[in-house]
């Protein structure tokens, strides 16, 4: 995505935080034809490579959109939907609290 000019793009380990996603990716569109662009040139490369791509999401809406890929999941956000979800500080915290139990 990095070529496709994604803004802020994290990835973060949730194994063993639930049975059905061991990575999330977060990366930020500016614009919600930038977003569209963004999950399509993903589909396209993923295909390229043989990656079995589950499914997509929210493309058409184009304020956020999400690719599943089975064990890794692709979160495509405008940044003010970005902000106010905040699922990558969720998510961070949560592997944190599970760390110290």
């Amino acid at each position: 995505m990095d070529n496709y000019k994604a803004q802020e793009i994290i990835d973060i380990d949730t194994s063993g935080l639930n049975d059905l996603v061991d990575w999330m990716v977060f990366a930020s569109g500016s614009s919600a034809r930038q977003i569209k662009a963004l999950t399509d040139n993903l589909v396209t490369e993923l295909k390229k490579q043989n990656i079995l791509i589950i499914g997509t999401e929210g493309k058409d809406n184009a304020k956020w959109s999400l690719v599943d890929l089975g064990e890794v999941v692709v979160h495509i956000m405008r940044q003010d939907v970005r902000e106010y979800y905040q699922l990558e500080k969720l998510w961070s915290t949560t592997k944190e609290q599970s760390g110290s139990l």
